[in-house]
């Protein structure tokens, strides 16, 4: 089970991003100096997930949060961070035979949303809508594909893979909270830039890789080539 801590002033709310989900998960955290753009590890419920910080208390206010909150426990470690874009890579390389295979077992489920744990021993399946049974959904799934399949019920983002534009929530609605917090209208909110997802292949000069990371402060990408090294790209030179 996901571990779940009471809000409280002795830790940081944080808000992150899991690759795969494409909601914004609130979260507590005891961990020092944790900034945006830190990876993380998250406690979910069906093993550790990686997430990356996308804020933190002092950036946003937060007026209804929950009584208890996903708790991140530690940072992600080299060797996981290194087998990250590999396991995007396989979730979406997953995503279209699932999709049908789902489609056949119930036309009304909704697929929102495929990634795995941190370990790359689970795929979660998160699903809106349909009347399939989560058992049986899990079950032909992992027969088909050959992996441990689990089935999330719930809503979910069209950004299935690394959203880095303006951020949402379906709990709160935090796109109204920031424009409080900065006294912003509507109209004066900037459009979200088009960037390609993470684990999409980007073309250098040193030649083909995968979209690892996107840093918006820096306004830098970084690509892991094919030959194992990475490289650091503005944003304007992306495709």
């Amino acid at each position: 089970m996901a571990a779940r801590q009471r809000v409280s002033p002795a830790l940081n709310v944080v808000g992150a991003l899991v690759p795969g989900d494409g909601r914004l998960h609130f979260c507590l955290t005891d961990l020092e100096g944790v900034q945006a753009e830190d990876w993380v590890v998250l406690s979910g419920a069906y093993g550790e997930e990686p997430a990356q910080i996308v804020f933190n208390a002092e950036e946003v206010e937060f007026p209804d949060l929950p009584a208890e909150l996903p708790l991140i426990r530690r940072r992600l470690i080299q060797a996981e961070f290194a087998s990250l874009s590999d396991s995007v890579e396989r979730a979406q390389a997953l995503t279209s035979p699932l999709r049908a295979i789902v489609a056949q077992v119930d036309p009304g489920v909704v697929v929102v949303g495929v990634r795995f744990t941190l370990a790359a021993k689970t795929l979660i399946c998160r699903c809106s809508s349909g009347g399939a049974a989560a058992d049986t959904l899990a079950r032909t799934l992992s027969e088909q594909l050959s992996v441990p399949v689990e089935i999330e019920w719930g809503s979910g983002s069209s950004a299935l893979y690394g959203s880095v534009g303006r951020l949402r929530s379906i709990a709160l609605d935090l796109d109204v909270t920031i424009r409080a917090r900065l006294g912003l209208e509507e109209s004066e909110l900037p459009a979200p830039p088009k960037l390609p997802h993470l684990g999409t292949v980007i073309e250098t000069a040193q030649g083909l890789g995968v979209l690892l990371s996107i840093s918006m402060r820096h306004q830098s990408a970084t690509i892991r080539l094919d030959s194992g090294e990475e490289t650091v790209l503005p944003l304007n030179d992306l495709p």
